[in-house]
């Protein structure tokens, strides 16, 4: 709401946002309702697609619920933009690097794993600190 209802431009841009979080809805869904059956090992409850359905209704039921009292995208886009982007940009990367440079076997490098782990605390103190600015000015 830091436009004027009045401008047109915004109005395109309001309708662009919605459109877009109307469509891509399955998508992220989907996503949410596989990673949250496998979090839970609840693999065995929904063997069929009866099951699968409940689960749905009763997952997009308390998704919806939730959704009626959160009214700040913003916040969310922040939280879920500074955790995203501390785990790409950091921590991701120094994983990888970590394991590829034990399975070389390569001592020389050891060195920089240190240095690699050190800056992924940074990253991930950054990002906490991110998230923690982004609630604390909601």
């Amino acid at each position: 709401n830091n436009y004027s209802p009045k401008d047109p431009l915004a109005t395109v841009g309001r309708l662009a946002i919605g459109l877009c979080s109307l469509f891509s809805y399955p998508l992220n869904y989907i996503g949410v309702r596989d990673n949250v059956i496998e979090l839970y090992h609840l693999e065995r409850f929904v063997q069929t697609r009866a099951r699968l359905n409940v689960f749905s209704l009763i997952f997009l039921t308390i998704l919806t619920i939730t959704e009626c009292f959160i009214t700040d995208l913003g916040l969310i886009n922040s939280i879920g933009g500074g955790t995203t982007v501390a785990l790409i940009c950091f921590v991701f990367p120094a994983m990888m690097f970590r394991k590829g440079v034990y399975e070389l076997g390569k001592e020389s490098d050891y060195q920089e794993v240190k240095f690699v782990l050190v800056l992924t605390v940074i990253g991930v103190v950054l990002g906490i600190v991110g998230v923690y600015n982004a609630i604390a000015t909601a």
